[in-house]
């Protein structure tokens, strides 16, 4: 018993080491920490999201057959328009036009420039800047006077002014642009009124530009804490409440907001945003690679699923630096993890050895005093920590190689989009993640198989005689459907989470369980609870 006592202590500190070792997250205040964790959370409901919104669109595109007249089709493609504006370029130039078209043949003026600024946002969205330019010149600028698209021309035509200075590097052409961008935004000033975007993002843009970013917070503040706003407009007062918090050096604030404004961003659902870009930017700065890998990985996705030439070209700024980072981290823990993993194994071939020698006497420790059975039970708690441990070095290694061959997977996808020969070459190969998953399984049948030697001859005598299992040829060698079952012994009865470790389909897993329980030699709802009981000390 005194083995055990050193024993289990030094694996337990051993895992916490590893853990701490391979990942160390960085200091947030509690505020932005709890933001950030929310962010993730929606970020994992990415596809649900996405199938609603297109379950809605696949619920309106019908109706536009059914309409009765130009006027209401025009109204569901403005709809749709809606849907698909920071959605998918394509489907919103499709859109754009068929409501310049409807506008046509319905002789509406106000259609007619609806369509044509919706035209020009979506030329815009593209980079297509001076397309955009050349469809709001078409708009009748007097049927719009004093009413709500003329606040969307003059803010849209600022807005095509701001990206053409931010992406032009001839300087003649900067001081053109910044002229006009200045011209746009007071024209915005003198114009705009009432509680709609342009308002605020009028607003916000003049009053942080001319160092007033605490009169913008208190602005955007008032305006959340009034009526409500849909999902895109709170986004947007977020967003501008991390800008101003920014241009006043409160990081922690402005890290908050943004973190805030992405979350609204993704539940909206958009493709084309700000915050998620920023929040990015600023864990990254903060040191918290692996989730700064996670977000560009997501704004690049979105991107290039969008069709946004100009926020692809943004976002692929950062993306090498980040990527190349996390590449850097992922090969220093793999280089910890490895020796963690080597004392792991040792601990856990003494612990092995230790509990053989323990079953031994198992006899004898029953027939034994009190004192003696108190000893038993420490055996069988020693036998109880024994499995979880084993089960959690296992996760943990199997975790850590999943999350490279995920990062291999998108660095792939990365470099075949932005056409980095080298890269490709280097990541094609499968070669090195292969040779991580088959020392792992050669370790675990060899560690699983030296605790538990007869466990494939004891699953088979719990069949039925025509139904079991042939055992592999090879001596100190588990096939999938054993290792299915040998996690199962040490504790994982999480379908998924033996699928992921043994790099199974989950219907495969499903299917190996009902097969064998299916052919149980006694009671088919205890088959798995007696697997249990395999080697253990009763």
């Amino acid at each position: 018993m005194t083995g055990n006592k050193v024993i289990l202590p030094g694996l337990a500190a051993l895992l916490v080491f590893g853990a701490v070792s391979c990942r160390k997250a960085p200091l947030y205040d509690p505020k932005v920490a709890a933001a950030l964790d929310e962010l993730d959370r929606v970020m994992l409901q990415k596809d649900s999201i996405a199938a609603a919104k297109e379950a809605g669109i696949d619920l309106l595109r019908p109706t536009l057959d059914d309409a009765p007249d130009a006027v209401s089709a025009y109204r569901i493609c403005d709809a749709l328009y809606a849907e698909y504006e920071k959605w998918n370029v394509d489907s919103a130039f499709s859109y754009a036009h068929r409501k310049s078209e409807l506008a046509s043949i319905a002789g509406d003026a106000i259609l007619a420039a609806d369509a044509a600024i919706d035209l020009a946002n979506s030329y815009m969205m593209a980079g297509m800047y001076h397309d955009a330019i050349a469809s709001l010149d078409r708009v009748d600028q007097a049927a719009i006077m004093e009413t709500p698209l003329q606040h969307r021309y003059n803010y849209l035509r600022y807005d095509i002014y701001h990206n053409l200075l931010v992406d032009t590097q001839d300087a003649r052409k900067e001081r053109e642009y910044k002229e006009k961008e200045i011209q746009c935004l007071n024209l915005c000033d003198r114009t705009v009124s009432g509680d709609i975007i342009e308002y605020y993002n009028t607003k916000a843009n003049i009053l942080i530009g001319s160092g007033h970013p605490e009169e913008a917070i208190s602005l955007m503040k008032s305006r959340l804490e009034g009526p409500s706003m849909s999902l895109p407009g709170r986004a947007m007062l977020n967003y501008w409440m991390a800008k101003a918090y920014n241009a006043m050096g409160d990081e922690s604030n402005a890290l908050y907001y943004y973190a805030v404004g992405a979350r609204y961003d993704f539940l909206s659902p958009v493709k084309i945003y700000g915050s998620p870009i920023l929040v990015t930017k600023m864990c990254f700065e903060k040191g918290d690679i692996n989730r700064a890998n996670r977000y560009i990985m997501r704004n690049y996705a979105d991107a290039v699923s969008m069709g946004a030439r100009y926020r692809i070209n943004l976002i692929t700024e950062r993306l090498p630096l980040i990527t190349n980072t996390y590449e850097s981290k992922i090969v220093i823990q793999n280089h910890q993890l490895r020796s963690t993993s080597a004392v792991l194994l040792v601990m856990i071939f003494m612990l092995g050895v230790n509990l053989f020698f323990l079953n031994r006497n198992r006899n004898r420790l029953h027939r034994a005093n009190a004192a003696i059975s108190l000893q038993t039970a420490r055996l069988e708690e020693s036998n109880r920590i024994k499995d979880t441990y084993l089960g959690q070095f296992l996760s943990m290694y199997s975790e850590h190689i999943d999350s490279l061959e995920r990062f291999r997977s998108n660095l792939r996808v990365t470099a075949k989009q932005m056409d980095f020969g080298a890269i490709q070459k280097e990541l094609r190969s499968d070669s090195f993640v292969d040779a991580e998953w088959k020392v792992l399984f050669d370790k675990f049948d060899e560690t699983f198989l030296g605790l538990f030697p007869d466990f494939p001859e004891h699953l088979n005598s719990l069949l039925l005689p025509n139904k079991r299992l042939n055992l592999p040829a090879t001596a100190g060698k588990l096939n999938n459907e054993l290792r299915i079952f040998a996690l199962i012994r040490l504790g994982v009865t999480d379908s998924k989470r033996i699928a992921k470790f043994l790099r199974l389909s989950l219907p495969t897993v499903y299917n190996y369980r009902v097969k064998l329980r299916n052919a149980s030699a006694g009671d088919r709802d205890t088959f798995e609870d007696r697997i249990k009981t395999i080697g253990s000390i009763v």
